[in-house]
């Protein structure tokens, strides 16, 4: 299917030329076309004296401002995400105010040519977005690969033993072709000074080897040592920061687990998102494809509520093992098990419930494949042990049952007073989920089918999604609405800071 600049996109850079807002997309002008089709981002310099109006402009058009974490958050550069409402695609933008570069979670270089990539932009004709000049940006595509060069990179052309990355040597042919090498040299003489001429031989060199890396390296660092923005604990802080971006992931699986470790929309403006509907509407499909869409530029987990196959308590295991057994001594262990792991159940759910609401809080997105309801017991999450309750004949069985029953009720109602921001139900007719679950009992899928209906979830956003439509039209229409809350998320904050409301 051919691919397309998004509107979203297109709109954006058509209104800054309205207003004569100073920008300039400078680097990887190679790749802008998927930029503006939501495959890879934007990198954006802007005038920083109209800081202001462009951002006003972003926000107007239903762009978020994300919230940067430790180890990717830095001076005078933000993330902006839109999501254009025909494609359902994000759009990340990073917006630079100046020509910050380096190394991973330090960025330590303020480079000199912010000024310069603003007044000498050209129009693409093509996109009508204005881009930096290929001899400008090809000198700056050399000074970075030169300045972020790693220890490890380093080490290895040492050894003789280095390769250019796939994207720089794409790059460079691309900036090559383009290329006005007089103009470069006149250009590389403001820059780079005396040693222009070595940097030009090093340019116009078609062999990328570990000498022409490991010169490139030394002339960069050398000629920029200036504009340096950490001083002399740089070294350790590459070490420092390198440390703290991959050990946070471990942090947050080990021993944080709400710890925000990616982009969020920021404090209390994240949202928990829950999935429902009857055996074969999607539920898990759709989750993992939010999940994935999110994930792209934001913190986002996904848990699942349900007691199928990702669910693996040992109670469970216990109940499944013993299955077939008619010994009165192992149906009694089953017995005693099924019930135990309803009652786990409930609480699994309440604790992953109460996990994702404040992770939500934190910024984050979480999606929950199900979620809890005590409006109808047994089906659709609700209750299940009262239930047992019909086929027990004796009375302290009957009160064994029924103290379960209270464990796993408390739970689940603690459970569902932390409401979801929204609730997404997929509707399915009963013949369809049939056709897709053929060994599920006929009137069990009727009676869900019902339920899924009549559910409310009071203080939630709740939406209903026809399944039976075109998988590409039914993901469109969800990522529209997801992003609808998340910006009546931001609006409630905004109006808020502006004393609009007093209260949120």
């Amino acid at each position: 299917m051919e691919k397309y600049p998004l509107n979203m996109a297109v709109l954006l850079f058509k209104q800054w030329n309205f207003e004569e807002i100073k920008y300039c997309h400078w680097k990887s002008n190679e790749h802008l076309f998927e930029g503006l089709s939501g495959e890879t981002d934007l990198d954006v310099l802007v005038d920083w004296v109209q800081k202001e109006e462009a951002e006003h402009i972003l926000y107007s058009l239903g762009y978020i401002k994300m919230v940067s974490q430790f180890g990717s958050r830095y001076s005078f550069v933000d993330d902006w995400l839109g999501c254009d409402n025909e494609k359902g695609k994000l759009i990340h933008i990073h917006l630079h105010y100046q020509v910050i570069s380096g190394h991973m979670g330090l960025k330590e270089y303020n480079l000199p040519f912010g000024q310069r990539l603003l007044d000498s932009r050209i129009l693409d004709d093509k996109y009508s977005v204005y881009i930096s000049p290929p001899n400008l940006e090809i000198i700056i595509l050399y000074t970075r690969i030169g300045i972020k060069a790693g220890n490890i990179d380093i080490l290895n052309a040492k050894k003789g033993k280095y390769h250019i990355s796939e994207n720089d040597l794409r790059e460079i042919i691309y900036l090559k072709g383009k290329a006005d090498w007089n103009t470069i040299k006149i250009l590389l003489k403001e820059y780079y000074g005396e040693v222009s001429s070595n940097m030009f031989h090093l340019m116009r060199q078609e062999l990328y080897d570990s000498k022409w890396f490991l010169e490139l390296h030394r002339l960069t660092t050398r000629i920029f040592k200036k504009d340096i923005r950490t001083g002399k604990l740089t070294p350790l802080l590459k070490i420092f920061y390198k440390l703290a971006v991959y050990g946070r992931f471990g942090l947050r699986k080990y021993i944080m687990p709400n710890l925000i470790v990616r982009k969020t929309f920021g404090v209390r403006k994240g949202i928990v998102i829950a999935i429902i509907g009857q055996d074969g509407a999607g539920k898990s499909t759709v989750s993992d494809e939010i999940k994935s869409w999110l994930s792209w530029k934001a913190d986002v987990k996904k848990a699942y509520l349900g007691s199928g196959e990702h669910y693996h308590a040992w109670q469970k295991k216990v109940v499944d093992s013993l299955e077939e057994s008619d010994h009165i001594v192992l149906r009694g262990i089953r017995f005693r098990a099924a019930l135990s792991n309803l009652r786990h159940l409930a609480k699994h759910t309440y604790e992953t419930v109460l996990k994702a609401r404040k992770f939500a809080d934190n910024g984050g997105v979480v999606i929950l494949d199900r979620f809890p309801q005590i409006q109808y017991e047994g089906m659709n999450d609700g209750p299940k042990i009262c239930m047992m309750m019909k086929k027990a004949r004796s009375r302290i069985v009957k009160a064994y049952i029924h103290y379960y029953a209270s464990l796993e009720k408390k739970y689940l109602k603690r459970a569902v007073k932390i409401i979801p921001d929204l609730v997404i139900k997929l509707i399915l007719p009963v013949e369809v989920s049939l056709e897709r679950k053929p060994e599920e009992n006929e009137a069990i899928v009727r009676r869900k089918h019902d339920i899924v209906e009549k559910l409310v979830f009071e203080g939630s956003t709740c939406i209903s999604i026809d399944a039976t439509m075109p998988y590409e039209d039914e993901i469109i229409k969800i990522h529209n609405e997801i992003w609808k809350l998340l910006l009546e998320k931001q609006t409630c904050i905004i109006k808020r800071k502006e004393g609009i409301y007093d209260s949120f």
